[in-house]
């Protein structure tokens, strides 16, 4: 059967023919040219003009690499290119003094940096004016250019220099070639440019007698009986897999550190460290007195700085933020202070010893830090561009105020799922227990009726911080009942001194590990629902036939029991704060009159795997306990 609403495809394609040979018309049909001059101006001194400028990259009040930044505007671009310059090219954001600073070459053979101002396609440079800022008073002029340009006039004002070149090239480039001199402070670029647009005489009798012989005989017999016969058949039986209640766990930026831009995200436990963003250094390695000729600071080491961001290197020094009532303080890799001096000398040192040297406060404007330690009178960290090196100074030196970067990998996010519950554990970090979450350890008891065996009892932190190797139970009010969970973020506390309890019978793994073995010495529970997924069933149960082996998931707790001489088996219910209702206890599923895994008495002998005809009482089914009325 054919569809009779097929598209006329081969009418569509000879219309489109017969468009394109109307247009090719008019693009032969006599013409005129007309000239257009324009002048664009971008400026420099405003991070919401840079910002404009880019859509890639984010100016604020902070120092920006431009070696891969393009900036465009009106036909008009301009990119940058570090060659043998002593830095890549920068914008700059200081309190008083935005600009984009091109940096000059050490060597009389190298060469500078260089900014390309290219036009689009069609567009023709005719002239340029720049606008550049002075050094303690001297203006570095840019002198060097190509595209056919020469320099026309200077004007000189008590806070501005200004040179104009004129010249015609679709693309210019200026190259700081001065080795002796100093760098280029660029604060505006006025770009005059031509551009040329055609008009045509319409007046085109484009007899376009095109036979087309449109004879679209378009049998495309498409047999659009479409029988498709999906059936939704909705009952797709995605089963949900409550074993271990869903939670996940998702870690970010490990390794990665990016610039603090206020003291107010600034917590402790952070791991920070100092960069001088400018020369593309972080704090590397102390040098003490005896190394070093009687001094003490930190020398610096080459980072990748990208977009504010870099990869933590061995090379580099990092640093625990802790705190007291009113100073930070900042302990190194092997629990040291960093700490300045009681003497009149510029220190930087670690020391074992806390004290009002190694306290201290941390302000931050323009992404710049103020680190000043209490005690001392040169005990302010700065970066000495002439030494190279980070260490302490007086308060009024002008040498580089340092900016602080911190550890992005600094939290975990933890999704909870409708159940409301799951496990997690990590061995080496303490965590933050986040609003709207309870954590709980677990301590196991025996029943006291001999039928019941053992059960959890929960007892919640009340401290606010899971420690490290704590494992814990955690539960979301919000989570439970709710479509798809609830994600809570869990921040890392690098300094805690907390330690986990000692009768917490909860055990975890880093990463998904295969626990158990031939032996069947022990007996390892997940926390789960029984087969009817309820809430009321939520306990402890097996993982495997017989208990005696189970897959742990990453940053999941489990519950271990050694198994008893007579190879009892047991289920676990668990036991809430301040009540004493056991959960994980429920009636056989009606729907399923024969369950896999047999049917156990709690002594562990084997019955069979029909529950129906068993009399009243406690039985493991299926690796959980349940009551048959």
């Amino acid at each position: 059967m054919k569809n009779l609403q097929t598209p006329p495809v081969r009418h569509l394609t000879v219309a489109l023919l017969v468009l394109l040979a109307t247009a090719a018309n008019h693009a032969m049909a006599e013409d005129g040219t007309t000239t257009t001059s324009t002048t664009t101006t971008f400026t420099f001194t405003s991070a919401d003009s840079m910002n404009t400028y880019s859509s890639s990259t984010t100016f604020a009040k902070t120092t920006v690499d431009m070696s891969d930044v393009t900036l465009t505007k009106d036909g008009i671009t301009l990119t940058f290119v570090q060659n043998d310059g002593t830095n890549p090219v920068r914008w700059n954001y200081a309190s008083s003094n935005q600009r984009i600073i091109l940096y000059r070459c050490t060597s009389s053979s190298g060469t500078g940096n260089s900014m390309i101002i290219a036009g689009d396609t069609g567009v023709t440079i005719t002239g340029m004016s720049i606008t550049y800022g002075s050094t303690s008073g001297t203006y570095y002029e840019p002198t060097s250019t190509s595209g056919a340009f020469s320099t026309g006039s200077s004007t000189t004002s008590t806070s501005s220099h200004t040179t104009t070149w004129t010249g015609s090239a679709n693309s210019v480039t200026f190259t700081n070639d001065n080795s002796s001199t100093g760098s280029w402070y660029l604060t505006t670029l006025a770009v005059t440019y031509e551009t040329t647009s055609t008009s045509t005489d319409t007046d085109t009798d484009t007899d376009t007698n095109t036979d087309t012989d449109t004879n679209t005989d378009t049998d495309t017999d498409t047999d659009t009986n479409t029988d498709t016969d999906t059936e939704n058949n909705s009952d797709t039986q995605t089963e949900t897999d409550k074993s271990e209640t869903d939670g996940t766990t998702t870690e970010s930026g490990e390794g990665v550190y990016a610039l603090v831009t206020s003291a107010d995200d600034l917590r402790v436990g952070n791991e920070i460290t100092f960069v001088y963003e400018t020369g593309d250094v972080a704090i590397g390695e102390s040098k003490d007195a005896t190394s070093n000729s009687g001094t003490k600071y930190y020398a610096p080491t080459t980072i990748t700085l990208t977009d504010h961001q870099f990869t933590i290197t061995d090379d580099c020094s990092v640093f625990a933020l802790g705190a007291t009532d009113s100073y930070w303080y900042f302990l190194d890799s092997s629990g040291q202070y960093l700490s300045c001096s009681s003497e009149t000398v510029n220190y930087l040192f670690p020391t074992t010893t806390a004290s009002s040297y190694t306290y201290a406060t941390i302000s931050i404007d323009n992404g710049d830090a103020t680190v000043t330690f209490s005690g001392g009178s040169r005990n302010t960290l700065f970066y000495n561009t002439s030494a190279n090196r980070f260490a302490c100074y007086s308060s009024s030196s002008t040498y580089a105020s340092p900016q602080i970067y911190k550890h992005t990998y600094s939290s975990a996010d933890v999704t909870i799922s409708s159940v409301g519950y799951a496990t997690l554990y990590y061995s080496s970090r303490a965590l933050e227990i986040p609003d709207g979450v309870t954590a709980y350890t677990v301590k196991l008891e025996e029943e006291t009726s001999a039928e019941s065996g053992y059960k959890a009892v929960l007892t919640a932190l009340t401290t606010g911080i899971i420690p490290a190797g704590e494992p814990v139970i955690i539960y979301s009010e919000d989570a439970k009942g709710s479509t798809d969970g609830r994600t809570y973020t869990f921040h890392f506390r690098a300094d805690d001194s907390s330690t986990a309890s000692s009768d917490n019978a909860l055990k975890g793994t880093d990463s998904e590990t295969a626990l158990g073995g031939e032996d069947g010495t022990m007996l390892y529970y997940q926390l789960s629902l029984d087969s009817n997924e309820t809430a009321e069933s939520l306990g402890f149960y097996w993982q495997a036939e017989a208990g005696t082996t189970l897959t742990n998931g990453a940053h999941k707790a489990y519950l271990p029991i050694e198994k008893s001489a007579s190879g009892e088996a047991k289920h676990i219910s668990i036991v809430f704060p301040d009540t004493d209702t056991a959960t994980g206890i429920s009636a056989v599923p009606e729907a399923r009159s024969v369950l896999p895994g047999g049917v156990y008495t709690l002594s562990g002998q084997k019955l069979g795997l029909d529950p129906g005809s068993l009399p009243s009482g406690f039985y493991v089914i299926d690796g959980r306990k349940v009551l048959i009325p």
